[in-house]
Order: structure tokens, then C-alpha cells, then sequence
């Protein structure tokens, strides 16, 4: 059953938004970045290229950025704080898992 997401940053600033799935612990879907601040599109461009040219000595550095950036997913039931995001602009992809812990609200 696929679900709607907003994806929101430690001030509830709005990020992205997604329609994903849930296969176990991991969300995966399509991805919607219209809305996303452009510091947040380099950092998420920038991944992707880094995946794309299969430069893996410098992924798990780039995955670090991400991570430390507290982004949440908000979902109809409230944000949760989630983990091993990975976002592909030109695929127009996500997928992630949650962390389970509080989080901010979305500010609109």
C-alpha cells in the first residue's frame, strides 16, 4: 500500500514530498524534489553522481552529510526521525528507513 510523505528538516522546513512503499523495515518510491531548497538538491545531486560513477571510496562520507542534515519524513500519523536516506534526482527515487524517535512537525 503506497503512502504520501513529506520529508522536513530539523526547523520543519519542507524538503520534498514522496509517494512510497514499505517492503520490511525499508520505504522506497517516487520522489517529488519541486519544493526541495537548492542546498539540500546539490547535496542529493551530488550523490548521486558519486553512486552513479561508482566512486565508493568517497559514498560512505557523502552518506555521512546526509545523515547529519536530520531530516524527517512526516508521515499521516506523525514524522519520524529516519536513516540511510537515498534520494536520486534525475531517477526521481527514494527510499530510506525509520529511526523511530520524535521529531519536529512540518511548517507550512
Amino acid at each position: 500500500m503506497s503512502v504520501d510523505v513529506t520529508f522536513v528538516d530539523s526547523g520543519g522546513r519542507i524538503i520534498a514530498t514522496a509517494v512510497v512503499d514499505s517492503r520490511k523495515k525499508r520505504y522506497s518510491g517516487a520522489i517529488d524534489l519541486q519544493c526541495t531548497p537548492a542546498s539540500f538538491r546539490r547535496l542529493f545531486e551530488e550523490y548521486e553522481a558519486i553512486v552513479n560513477d561508482q566512486v565508493f571510496s568517497l559514498l560512505d562520507q557523502m552518506e555521512d552529510r546526509i545523515n547529519s542534515e536530520a531530516i524527517y519524513a512526516c508521515f499521516a500519523n506523525g514524522p519520524e526521525q529516519i536513516k540511510e536516506l537515498q534520494i536520486s534526482p534525475r531517477a526521481g527515487t527514494v527510499s530510506f528507513e525509520l529511526v523511530h524517535s520524535p521529531a519536529p512537525q512540518a511548517s507550512r
